[in-house]
């Protein structure tokens, strides 16, 4: 199957074959990933999770083994957490998975193209105890309480962040109303360098 294409202009990317049962492996090659740096230092890496399906055909008495990529809709129901509104219904395309190598750490993100990006900014803001789950398995720590959660700002873009407990490790996402993204990093610098990333992108 075609790779799909990233919202931004990554480094590198890892296609992780899930196999046949993509429900039993999803949550622990994910947790594999929170151990294991990917590509050098400060570079981003495009994750994709792709599953395999074998199909049978009775007459020839043959089997196959055709390959596709999870969407996320999938990823979400394996991964048993809610479906917020500004998830819902998203392609590959409008979805980027990525790792950032912090330090020799990885730090986990994503882009997420939404038709109104501020006001799905708005809409998390208002939720943000009920991405504990995601937090959780994506950081390894702890979540504390959402009160907890402040306000900042970097290059004129508005972010709202958790710090678990220091910026080296935390919940940070923001709206990118230029290109109509939201995005998600897990610590400040993997959030400073994706915005940067993306001013790059657009020649600023």
């Amino acid at each position: 199957p075609k790779t799909p294409a990233a919202l931004f202009s990554g480094d590198d990317i890892k296609i992780i074959n899930l196999g046949q049962e993509p429900e039993k492996v999803l949550v622990e090659e994910i947790k594999m990933l929170a151990g294991e740096p990917l590509g050098s230092e400060k570079s981003f890496t495009q994750v994709i999770f792709k599953t395999e399906i074998e199909k049978c055909f009775t007459l020839k008495r043959n089997c196959v083994i055709e390959s596709r990529y999870l969407e996320p809709e999938e990823i979400y129901g394996i991964l048993g957490a809610a479906v917020p509104p500004y998830l819902d219904g998203l392609t590959n395309s409008e979805l980027t998975l990525f790792v950032y190598n912090q330090d020799g750490s990885p730090r986990f993100g994503a882009v997420i193209f939404s038709s109104d990006s501020e006001a799905a900014f708005a809409d998390i803001s208002a939720e943000e105890s009920g991405l504990a789950g995601y937090w959780e398995l994506l950081t390894g720590a702890a979540f504390p309480s959402p009160e907890g959660y402040k306000d900042s700002v970097y290059q004129n873009i508005n972010i709202r962040y958790l710090n678990l407990p220091d910026p080296y490790l935390a919940v940070d996402y923001a709206a990118y109303p230029a290109r109509s993204y939201v995005l998600f990093a897990t610590s400040r610098e993997s959030i400073f360098a994706l915005i940067d990333k993306l001013f790059e992108m657009e020649g600023k």
